[in-house]
């Protein structure tokens, strides 16, 4: 069974691992074949990243350590650098904006960095509090400002990558609390604002300043996953809560709308942005399609969540869609899911 998928920056490889695995399988998704599988972890593989410029691929484990491994791989498909003493192997290491810098959570206290240059990972700063081991944390890395945001317990720390310096730290109440666990983090397009999602159903629109200026309740439940989708004129926050993806439009930050939102027929714990494709939204049950240059939103969103029943095969056409080859694992069966597609 796969728990995680990512693709790469460039659009061209898919990432997965499967529960109780040890290793990573690597997809070419223009082909759909497997490529590679990277073993070198010995226990359980719960996340990973791939560098911005789709050179370098980031694993944690619960083993306590993290491995970079450097692309294309070549036999026997070792990693290049092992990186010791990381407890929090849920949490997703993050790259640099240039991929030669890996941000990680060190210990029970500290946020570590590792160089392509160098060999050991440096300390870089202190997260405020110890934490319990296996706690995992979120990251989010602004788009413009090389700012990173971690969520540690109940406080939101967001930290300048190049001074190696905090900006700003956030608490509130009840956040990061068992029934407020944080669940993703967002930096809208200004660099400046981000979006925590909540367990607890709430969204919370704050600044790097450490400003607190909203607090949304989402409608159907538990805050998952969240995306957005930019334009020039415009910003839509893609909101996975409980059994549905909700749109909202953050286009005017004091006063966000509502669009509004699709029932999948089951839970969403991912979205993936689809490569080379800024409108396009995958997710392991369905594909979302939306059409920001239509002017009523009620043509904009369009949802292929049709349950294709795909063949193993590297593409088809439906309803004059190209369809991607999705790993069998990925394809939800029984009565209240659909199969998902991967349409472009």
């Amino acid at each position: 069974m796969v728990i995680k998928v990512t693709f790469s920056p460039d659009g061209q490889l898919l990432a997965s691992s499967n529960l109780g695995s040890s290793d990573i399988k690597l997809w070419d998704t223009t082909r759909g074949c497997q490529i590679a599988t990277l073993p070198g972890h010995e226990r359980v593989i719960q996340s990973f990243s791939f560098s911005p410029d789709s050179r370098r691929l980031a694993a944690p484990s619960s083993g306590g350590n993290a491995k970079v491994w450097e692309l294309p791989v070549t036999i026997p498909n070792t990693s290049k650098h092992s990186l010791p003493a990381f407890y929090h192997y849920r949490s997703k290491p993050i790259f640099s904006d240039d991929g030669l810098k890996l941000a990680f959570p060190w210990q029970q206290s500290k946020l570590g960095t590792w160089d392509a240059a160098l060999i050991e990972p440096s300390w870089f700063c202190n997260l405020m509090k110890n934490l319990p081991l296996g706690q995992e944390l979120y990251f989010a890395t602004s788009p413009t400002r090389g700012l990173l945001a971690v969520s540690a317990a109940s406080t939101l720390v967001v930290w300048d990558l190049k001074l190696s310096s905090c900006v700003s730290t956030l608490t509130c109440p009840n956040f990061g609390s068992e029934n407020s666990l944080v669940r993703s983090i967002k930096f809208l397009k200004d660099g400046f604002h981000l979006l925590v999602g909540t367990q607890h159903r709430q969204m919370i629109l704050s600044d790097t300043s450490g400003k607190i200026h909203k607090k949304i309740r989402a409608k159907h439940g538990p805050i998952w996953a969240m995306e957005t989708i930019i334009t020039d004129t415009s910003e839509l926050l893609i909101l996975s809560s409980g059994r549905s993806v909700n749109i909202l439009d953050f286009t005017d930050l004091e006063n966000p709308t509502y669009v509004c939102s699709l029932d999948l027929g089951g839970i969403v714990l991912q979205l993936l942005r689809g490569p080379g494709c800024d409108s396009t939204i995958y997710t392991p049950l369905g594909v979302l399609d939306v059409d920001i240059s239509v002017e009523s939103y009620d043509e904009a969103v369009k949802s292929y969540f049709r349950g294709l029943d795909l063949k193993d095969e590297a593409s088809c056409a439906e309803h004059d869609k190209a369809v991607l080859w999705m790993m069998p694992e990925l394809r939800s069966h029984g009565p209240h899911y659909m199969r998902p597609s991967l349409a472009l």
